[in-house]
């Protein structure tokens, strides 16, 4: 065995097929991240209005379904519902009069039917925290604003946003966080294909690893990894936390 110092950093700097890695999870976490804070917050917001009604539990209950159903289930039950051959999509598809779709294995589809995939799977995440931040809120700012006669909308751009700030900078820190770790639901739909459009660093550092047995270059990447994902929290929490920061 033969001691190799920096070299496997080093070789990090001018490996393209990890910063394309790098980017895919910068992406994958951006894209996913947007939407599933949308979906959440409206979906939360409709939620909270309807709290009262009796079918609320049971309605709560069906939303955060996805959430715990586990990454490996999640993955194998997408990729066949995505199959070109007796998949649902490509059945429906048919029916609509298109051709047979191999949604996950076109390079035109692949990386949105992994965001269609996460997005299913953590938007009850996102709408699990900001309606817990909903029903924390006072109600004392809500009776000013409608004794001023703030519309509905108002109200929700001026004080149940600000209000909800710090919430959704935890559910952020959190998401990317998780988003990050992602690995199964692609493992178990594209591993990383078609070619690498869909190969996140996850996914490259487990074929650099354990396909390519080359465990000393993959342990660098996962601490390159590692840091990169600590400078972003970093730069979040100092946002939350300003004066902690430091």
């Amino acid at each position: 065995m033969r001691f190799v110092g920096l070299d496997n950093f080093i070789a990090f700097v001018s490996d393209s097929s990890a910063w394309h890695a790098f980017w895919i999870s910068m992406k994958h976490v951006v894209v996913t991240l947007s939407v599933e804070l949308i979906l959440g917050t409206l979906t939360a917001v409709a939620a909270y209005r309807l709290l009262n009604k009796w079918y609320s539990r049971w309605m709560r209950t069906f939303i955060l379904l996805p959430l715990m159903v586990p990454s490996v289930v999640t993955g194998i039950t997408w990729a066949q519902l995505f199959s070109p051959t007796n998949g649902f999509f490509s059945y429906l598809a048919s029916k609509l009069g298109f051709y047979s779709v191999g949604f996950l294995g076109d390079a035109s589809t692949a990386f949105s039917s992994l965001v269609v995939i996460d997005v299913w799977q953590w938007t009850p995440f996102i709408f699990l925290m900001v309606l817990a931040g909903l029903e924390s809120l006072p109600p004392e700012p809500y009776e000013a604003a409608a004794i001023d006669g703030a519309g509905r909308a108002r109200t929700f751009w001026s004080i149940t946003i600000p209000l909800l700030k710090r919430n959704f900078l935890i559910t952020i820190i959190l998401k990317i966080i998780f988003s990050f770790k992602v690995w199964a639901e692609i493992y178990m739909t594209t591993r990383g294909g078609p070619g690498n459009l869909t190969e996140t660093l996850n996914i490259h550092i487990f074929n650099v690893a354990f396909v390519n047995n080359d465990f000393g270059y993959g342990g660098a990447l996962s601490f390159i990894y590692l840091i990169a994902l600590n400078v972003i929290l970093f730069a979040f929490f100092k946002v939350l936390f300003p004066k902690n920061a430091s």
